[in-house]
C-alpha cells in the first residue's frame, strides 16, 4: 500500500520517528473514521493540496452525516425519559421528532 515508509536503520535494527508515529496515528484515526486505504493514500500523499483538501471534505460530511444520527437518537431518548404525556408515543413532539426521522430517509 506504501501508506508507511520504511524506518531508518541503527545498528541493524529499525529506528522509527516521531513522525512514523504521527503517521501512524493518522493511518488509524482515518480507518475508525471510514476512510479506505485508497483514500487515506490520497488524503495523506494525494498529488496536491487540491486533492487532500477535497477527501478531507468528503470524509468530513461523511463523518456528520453518521455523527448525527446517533444523536437524533439520544435526543428522542431523552425526549422520551423527561416527557409529560401518559404515554410518550403520543406526544406531540416525540411524534415530530419521528417524522423528521421518516423525513430524512
Amino acid at each position: 500500500m506504501g501508506l508507511l515508509r520504511p524506518a531508518g536503520r541503527v545498528n541493524g535494527r529499525r529506528e522509527y520517528t516521531r513522525d512514523h508515529l504521527v503517521r501512524v496515528a493518522m493511518i488509524v484515526r482515518g480507518k475508525q473514521s471510514g476512510l479506505s486505504l485508497d483514500q487515506l493514500r490520497d488524503r495523506l500523499d494525494g498529488p496536491d493540496r487540491a486533492t487532500r483538501k477535497s477527501v478531507l471534505a468528503r470524509q468530513h460530511a461523511e463523518l456528520a452525516r453518521r455523527i448525527a444520527e446517533p444523536q437524533a437518537s439520544q435526543r428522542m431518548i431523552e425526549h422520551a425519559m423527561e416527557c409529560t404525556a401518559e404515554e410518550f408515543t403520543t406526544c406531540p413532539t416525540f411524534r415530530r421528532m419521528v417524522a423528521e426521522l421518516i423525513d430524512d430517509r
